[in-house]
C-alpha cells in the first residue's frame, strides 16, 4: 500500500508539474531522471549524462587546495569572486556561488579547501572514533530499549553520512555529525557506569 501510494505521489507531482504547478528548483533537481516537464537549466544537467555539477565543484575546491594546501582558503569569499553574477544568470553560475558559500558537495574536499589538510586528518580521527564508540554502543545496548534504538540511529546515521561523504557536504561538518559524537560517547559513558 505504502509503495503504490509513492507511485502515485510521484506521478501526481510528474504530471501536475508545469501544467497544474509548478515545482520548487530543489525538487526539480531531485526528479530530473524522470519524464516531465523540468527547468531547461535541470534538463541540461540530467542530458549530460554524467555529474558534471558535482565534477565542477571538486574541480574548484581543488584550485583553493592547491592554493593553501595546508591551511586552506578559510570561511567566506572576496568580492571579487562575485563579480558578474547576479540574478538574472545565477543558475548558470551556481558552481561559483556554491562554492563561495562553502557548499562542496564533498565533506573531504571542502575541509581540505576551507580548512587545510590538518582538518581532513583530523575528521578522518574523529569518524574513525566515532564508528568505534557507535559499534561498541550497538553491541552493548539492549536492542528493545530506548537507549539502543538510539544507539542504532546514530550508527545507521554516521554510516549514510560516510556513505554520501564524496557526494555531498561541506566544511561545516561540526554543525551536522561532530554533536551525534558527543552524543555517542554519553552513551557509552552511561553504559560504562552501569
Amino acid at each position: 500500500v505504502y509503495s503504490l501510494g509513492a507511485v502515485l505521489a510521484v506521478s501526481i507531482l510528474v504530471v501536475g508539474h508545469g501544467n497544474i504547478f509548478d515545482l520548487p528548483y530543489r525538487v526539480q533537481r531531485s526528479m530530473a531522471n524522470l519524464p516531465g516537464n523540468w527547468d531547461p537549466d535541470i534538463r541540461a544537467i540530467s542530458e549530460e549524462g554524467g555529474d558534471s555539477f558535482r565534477t565542477t565543484m571538486r574541480e574548484l575546491a581543488w584550485e583553493k587546495i592547491k592554493l593553501n594546501t595546508i591551511v586552506g582558503k578559510g570561511l567566506g569569499f572576496n568580492w571579487a569572486d562575485t563579480a558578474g553574477i547576479n540574478a538574472a544568470n545565477y543558475m548558470q553560475n551556481i558552481h561559483v556561488a556554491l562554492a563561495m558559500g562553502n557548499s562542496w558537495h564533498n565533506t573531504w574536499l571542502g575541509l581540505w579547501a576551507d580548512f587545510g589538510l590538518p582538518a581532513v586528518i583530523f575528521h578522518a580521527f574523529i569518524m574513525i572514533n566515532f564508528l568505534v564508540v557507535l559499534f561498541s554502543n550497538y553491541r552493548k545496548t539492549n536492542r528493545s530499549s530506548q537507549l539502543g534504538i538510539y544507539s542504532l540511529m546514530l550508527l545507521i546515521i554516521t554510516i549514510c553520512a560516510l556513505l554520501r561523504s564524496y557526494t555531498s557536504g561541506s566544511s561545516n561538518i561540526a554543525f551536522t555529525v561532530y554533536w551525534q559524537f558527543g552524543a555517542a560517547v554519553g552513551i557509552a559513558s552511561n553504559l560504562r557506569a552501569q
